[in-house]
């Protein structure tokens, strides 16, 4: 956890970090703007500008997400060495308590205290309080067959 409090640190106070982070979010924004605007346009020469926008954001906005997870890359080697999926999602967004509660269900997996079926449901548990899903959101009565098949999974 004390790497993820590293990256929510290095998110305000890492100028160039701070900076590609707010500027995607802004051309992120700005990409949806141009799509709704595009889904209605009529005129053969707006499509053709919007479509040109929509490919000049859309390549700047990768090129700065390249950038991104490059320097955040060597600022959180620790985790993208050892955990590279872990830091996919703390790069992607997930949050300070869900990650919390799954690094718990799992070390509690880890060292036999919950069997991989009661992992999967504490895990739906949590995200039915936490997003006040309804109580049947989840159907926990297929979490042996998804357990027996998840390593299939590509």
């Amino acid at each position: 956890m004390g790497q993820y409090d590293h990256f929510v640190e290095l998110k305000q106070s890492n100028e160039r970090i701070k900076y590609l982070c707010e500027t995607q979010d802004k051309i992120s924004r700005e990409i949806t703007q141009t799509f709704s605007i595009l889904q209605k346009a009529t005129d053969k020469s707006e499509i053709h500008q919007l479509n040109e926008k929509m490919s000049h954001l859309t390549t700047l906005h990768h090129q700065m997400k390249d950038e991104y997870e490059t320097l955040l890359k060597q600022e959180l080697s620790l985790v993208y060495q050892r955990w590279p999926d872990l830091f996919t999602k703390i790069v992607e967004g997930v949050d300070r308590d869900t990650l919390d509660h799954v690094l718990k269900a799992f070390d509690e997996y880890q060292s036999g205290h919950l069997s991989a079926d009661a992992a999967v449901i504490s895990g739906m548990d949590y995200m039915t309080t936490k997003y006040q899903l309804p109580p049947d959101f989840f159907n926990k009565a297929a979490v042996g067959q998804f357990n027996k098949n998840i390593h299939k999974v590509d």
